[in-house]
């Protein structure tokens, strides 16, 4: 009897030493921050250092709702690649030294059969029945690999990644070899995590959005904020309230929706003394502030807000996203 509870221990052991435990970033630990090399955009390294992609939306997490627990795929981005957006589903990452992108989508639903579609026959390095399929376009310079992730996520769940080359003279032998390469890092690497909330709630600190051809940039203090999407000149944030989740967009942008409803828009006077114009739907909330009159192109250039709130709720709202502003024109 004491052999086999021996024995027991030991394997319980092993199998705890063999587990691999991730935890999401630490509060306040992400500052985005952008980078221009040679002339192409994207963040630092810091900003988005670790890939945490899911197929579940990231709502239902917020939400709390049982039937879609906040599990992910963790893993770090090839090396030397730095990150230009990310949402709940998708991570782009661009390594500027051989002007490559990365991509990674993750899908609650896929087949290979469908992936394999728009692929040239001749071109097909995986078909799928060990869990793969991969194939690449030299025309387009392009790669593509689907992945089972299944196991973790149910159903016919997977994880795309395409590899897109921009140098425009890359050979067909080195575009398999980019794929098959990481299609195998990722394989290796990627963690299936479970944690008790949505991976980014309160990890970022200072958020910069840049307008990409302006010389304007909005400052966000993003404490406060579980970002589910972000973008150069885009951040979405979705809050728990009152059981419901809401949604929160902030853009840099040269097209404002309350502008395009004008006649039916309301100025108003934040406490902070900015002037702001507003339009609400009944169900969703626009708001808008004018941060050059001219800018390039001779268009407008505006900051945006939009939530999905009720009217009356409207204005605290944009009260309490204006505060977390700082709007630099350099």
């Amino acid at each position: 009897m004491k052999k086999t509870i021996s024995v027991l221990l030991a394997l319980c052991l092993m199998l705890t030493a063999g587990m691999v435990v991730a935890e999401s970033p630490e509060a306040g630990s992400l500052n985005v921050e952008r980078v221009s090399i040679r002339g192409n955009a994207s963040w630092t390294k810091e900003s988005y250092p670790e890939i945490w992609i899911t197929p579940v939306f990231a709502e239902y997490i917020i939400k709390g709702n049982e039937k879609y627990p906040a599990h992910f795929l963790h893993f770090a981005p090839p090396e030397g690649a730095l990150p230009t957006s990310f949402a709940y589903d998708e991570a782009v990452f661009l390594d500027h030294d051989i002007l490559a992108a990365y991509y990674y989508f993750a899908y609650d639903r896929h087949a290979f059969e469908l992936f394999l579609e728009k692929a040239d026959p001749e071109f097909i390095l995986e078909d799928g029945s060990d869990g793969v399929a991969m194939y690449i376009s030299p025309d387009s310079r392009r790669a593509r690999a689907l992945i089972d992730i299944s196991d973790n996520f149910g159903g016919t769940a997977k994880l795309e990644i395409i590899f897109d080359d921009y140098s425009r003279d890359i050979t067909t032998e080195q575009l398999t070899g980019y794929i098959q390469a990481e299609v195998e890092r990722v394989q290796a690497a990627m963690t299936f995590v479970e944690l008790d909330q949505y991976w980014s709630e309160g990890v970022f600190g200072a958020v910069e959005l840049h307008a990409g051809n302006d010389p304007v940039s909005v400052l966000l203090d993003a404490a406060s904020l579980t970002i589910v999407s972000l973008k150069e000149s885009k951040l979405k944030a979705q809050e728990l309230v009152d059981g419901d989740v809401r949604s929160i967009e902030l853009a840099l942008d040269s097209y404002s929706y309350v502008y395009s409803n004008e006649e039916e828009a309301e100025d108003i006077t934040l406490s902070d003394g900015t002037e702001w114009k507003i339009y609400h739907t009944g169900y969703t909330g626009y708001a808008v502030f004018v941060v050059m009159e001219v800018a390039k192109y001779d268009r407008p250039l505006y900051l945006t807000v939009q939530s999905d709130c009720a009217p009356e709720d409207f204005v605290d709202v944009l009260e309490a996203i204006n505060s977390l502003v700082t709007i630099n024109v350099e």
